[in-house]
């Protein structure tokens, strides 16, 4: 699962774990958040980032469904914000889509695609409200996908009482 220019080992050199998150983030360039979906933990945990790190860091969601507007609105600069939100499974699917914050400024922008493309895959950005891919899976994949175990649930239980 090599990417980049570094060598396994190299790479292994370079992970470590804390604690303490004021130790995590120590000389980052670039924090990129990939908890759950939920807007009130994404923006408490950048909060407490934006607290940590250096006002040009740039502050990045993993968010799938939520839009940088509500993800980033307690962030206080905001034009350092977007999502950066890689296609699953990455390994196979090498690309990242990037959606900006209204605020955020073309250099993050071209910092993050020059990022991405080096270290991590392709990189789409699209001047748009909401998220791409979302919008090519529904196209591309029967709904059956997507909702064949809950149509086999609905069709094949018993009801209420039995």
């Amino acid at each position: 699962m090599l990417r980049g220019e570094l060598t396994a080992t190299q790479q292994l050199t370079l992970i470590s774990s804390y604690d303490d998150l004021s130790q995590a983030l120590e000389g980052a360039f670039f924090v990129q958040e990939c908890v759950f979906e939920q807007l009130e933990i994404k923006q408490s945990v950048f909060q407490e980032v934006e607290q940590i790190v250096g006002k040009d860091v740039i502050l990045s969601s993993s968010t799938s469904c939520l839009v940088p507007s509500s993800v980033f609105s307690t962030v206080q600069n905001k034009s350092r914000c977007l999502v950066s939100h890689p296609v699953n499974p990455p390994y196979y699917v090498k690309l990242v889509e990037l959606v900006p914050h209204p605020q955020t400024t073309a250099t993050i922008m071209d910092t993050t695609h020059a990022l991405m493309t080096k270290e991590c895959s392709k990189s789409l950005s699209l001047n748009h409200f909401g998220i791409s891919k979302n919008r090519i899976v529904i196209v591309k994949i029967p709904p059956v996908k997507f909702f064949g175990p809950l149509m086999h649930l609905t069709q094949h239980s018993h009801p209420a009482g039995d």
